[in-house]
């Protein structure tokens, strides 16, 4: 698509397009491969970072939280891609907080499903470098969800994908940094 050209990424949000991009993120609206390929397209546009605040102030936030629960799998993979990309700066991650993305992400993660497990894992990992997530992060156990990823990851009988686990580490490390998370 034309959103993965980086000289295009841009011109897309600033001309129009972004809109109907957006609209057509609501399944329930547009259909499965509209949903995934809306949320897709956004997720490639919160790469370029100049497009982040844009993206933000059209609102489109809770429509892709709202797509964690999709039924199908690359629906949930796509806008856990495009969350955990907007995730990256504190602002947008504080309002992504707010929504209640985090324990959504959490249950993308435990459906199995290698390529949603790795963008759920991205964004929660994202998401856990905002000290302000990590109470959150731990009421809803995400610290028995990661111990279980590396025991499945250690287990020569589980399928367990690298990245995932390089993101679970990611994910622990940010944990412990902060004093409060080291209480529970």
């Amino acid at each position: 698509t034309l959103s993965f050209l980086d000289r295009n990424k841009s011109p897309i949000c600033m001309n129009g397009a972004l809109t109907p991009i957006i609209d057509c993120i609501d399944e329930s609206q547009n259909g499965t491969t509209a949903s995934k390929l809306a949320c897709s397209a956004i997720a490639n546009l919160i790469e370029a970072t100049d497009n982040m605040q844009t993206i933000f102030n059209h609102g489109c936030i809770p429509l892709l939280i709202s797509a964690l629960e999709s039924e199908s799998e690359s629906v949930r993979r796509e806008s856990a891609r495009a969350i955990g990309n907007l995730a990256v700066s504190i602002e947008y991650c504080d309002r992504i907080l707010e929504l209640g993305a985090s324990r959504r992400l959490m249950s993308c993660f435990q459906r199995r499903n290698s390529e949603c497990q790795r963008f759920a894992s991205m964004a929660l990992g994202n998401m856990s470098s905002n000290v302000k997530s990590h109470s959150e992060l731990m009421e809803n156990n995400i610290l028995g969800l990661m111990k279980n990823e590396f025991l499945a990851f250690l287990d020569p009988k589980q399928c367990s994908d690298h990245e995932t686990v390089r993101y679970c580490l990611l994910i622990i490390s940010n944990m412990a940094v902060a004093k409060q998370s080291h209480s529970f």
